[in-house]
């Protein structure tokens, strides 16, 4: 096989190997979703997405876009032609943007491959990858949404801060789990994974049962105030009822006690 050939399937694989594990996170991360509302909290295939820019090069995005477009489709609603794929795709557009910025600011501003060691340059990374660049992702997914009338305007402000706060939390919380499992220099790398890895994998965990437990809480919140407003409009179509009822017993003790019944006498009982 020629250099190039190799090459070429090189590329393939970062970009199949890219779009499935954006897929599956995203996948995996809608299980955090809180209803009603199909935007994770916590999104780490934003993540995913600035890492494979930075560590296979902006060749990835093929891969980002496909797992990020799949991602969509599965949120989405049922899609029943070609038309109904140009949301997800729109949407997908974003995710690739927030990659390929946040790599190309973070390989400018701080460098990479480098084993940040200096407060300032994880902290730099952290912000430029994370609320920094995912203002892409945050306004692009919203706007799309906007555009193809999924969400009222009153509704993008909420939208955009979800999106936001999700994709940013996302980078922030798995970029450091990605660092020590594949970053470069593999060596300053390998000799942090327990100082990194395990403080994070400990928050990751303790926000995912704070969020499986807040969907359970609104879960049963949205449950009770939908019964509550069934049990209202019930008691409200009983009294109706009642009240009709009532006429109609009384029209027809009116004609039970009447031998005869003209229209007058019935025109002065309705009144």
């Amino acid at each position: 096989m020629s250099k190039r050939n190799r090459n070429i399937a090189k590329q393939v694989r970062v970009i199949i190997l890219t779009a499935a594990a954006y897929a599956l996170v995203g996948r995996l991360s809608l299980l955090l979703a809180i209803p009603p509302g199909y935007a994770s909290p916590v999104w780490p295939a934003a993540a995913i997405s600035l890492f494979a820019i930075l560590h296979w090069g902006y060749s990835a995005w093929p891969g980002v876009l496909i797992g990020s477009f799949f991602t969509n489709v599965w949120i989405g609603p049922p899609v029943d032609s070609v038309a109904d794929l140009e949301l997800p795709l729109r949407i997908s557009f974003g995710a690739v943007g927030h990659a390929l910025l946040g790599a190309y600011l973070i390989r400018r501003l701080v460098g990479y491959p480098a084993p940040l060691l200096h407060t300032k340059q994880i902290a730099n990374f952290l912000i430029l990858g994370g609320p920094v660049t995912c203002l892409v992702s945050g306004l692009w997914g919203p706007l799309s949404l906007l555009w193809t009338h999924q969400i009222p305007s009153n509704a993008f402000l909420i939208t955009f801060l979800n999106w936001w706060i999700g994709d940013s939390i996302g980078v922030l919380v798995a970029s450091p789990l990605l660092l020590v499992l594949a970053g470069e220099p593999r060596d300053a790398w390998q000799s942090r994974r327990w100082s990194v890895a395990l403080p994070f994998l400990v928050t990751l965990a303790i926000a995912i049962i704070t969020f499986v437990y807040a969907r359970q809480w609104e879960r049963q919140r949205v449950q009770l105030e939908f019964n509550r407003q069934a049990q209202d409009i019930a008691d409200a179509l009983d009294n109706h009822l009642d009240r009709y009822l009532e006429v109609l017993e009384s029209v027809e003790r009116f004609f039970a006690g009447s031998n005869r019944v003209e229209a007058h006498d019935f025109h002065a009982f309705a009144l």
